[in-house]
């Protein structure tokens, strides 16, 4: 779970929930969710120095 740390700088502000589920075996089985805040105010780079962006489309022509 140290993903973030170890890539990421700063790193971003996530929060973690665990989805009980059951698996296809039929046995109690449970998925990992991120929720990771949108960085509004500044850039989230990777220690190699790569940035990616997200953008969504809010126009009627997408």
């Amino acid at each position: 779970m140290n993903v973030a740390k170890d890539f990421c700088k700063p790193m971003p502000v996530l929060h973690e929930e665990f989805l009980p589920v059951v698996n296809d075996a039929g046995e109690d089985d449970r998925i990992l969710l991120l929720h990771v805040e949108a960085s509004v105010d500044e850039l989230i780079f990777l220690k190699s120095d790569d940035v990616y962006l997200h953008a969504t489309c809010t126009s009627p022509a997408c």
